[in-house]
């Protein structure tokens, strides 16, 4: 996440839901956190410096195809034109929270992995229809 007053607000509201939380600044930071520690949720940004979330999600996608398994990656973002959504979704992303962060659609996301839902079939964070 870019924006520092975003990545306070979002890392307390995980850690006040009991959450631990791992911080990347930069894509290859994601990546490489990825590729060291299992998550069960991964907030990706699509703007960040050295590698963009798309990227850092193709990367990962990647690495799972050589190793098996798969992380849930939703992006959360300000880009929240029409396609956006879509266009992460078609990246590899399983879902999309817009920002600013809405706790209930934070929530919605959660409870969906955490009761093995995909994410992606949820229409949290989708941006208005056009």
């Amino acid at each position: 996440m870019a924006n520092a007053v975003n990545q306070r607000l979002i890392l307390r509201l995980l850690e006040r839901r009991g959450h631990q939380v791992t911080l990347a600044q930069t894509g290859v930071e994601a990546v490489a956190a990825c590729q060291g520690t299992s998550f069960d949720i991964v907030f990706m940004d699509l703007q960040m410096p050295e590698m963009g979330g798309l990227d850092a999600t193709a990367a990962i996608r990647q690495r799972e195809q050589a190793t098996g398994g798969h992380v849930s990656i939703v992006a959360m973002t300000a880009h929240a034109m029409k396609g956006d959504r879509e266009r992460c979704l078609e990246s590899g992303m399983d879902g999309y929270l817009a920002k600013p962060v809405k706790t209930s659609e934070l929530d919605a996301v959660l409870s969906t992995v955490a009761a093995g839902v995909d994410p992606a079939s949820s229409t949290v964070g989708a941006p208005p229809p056009a």
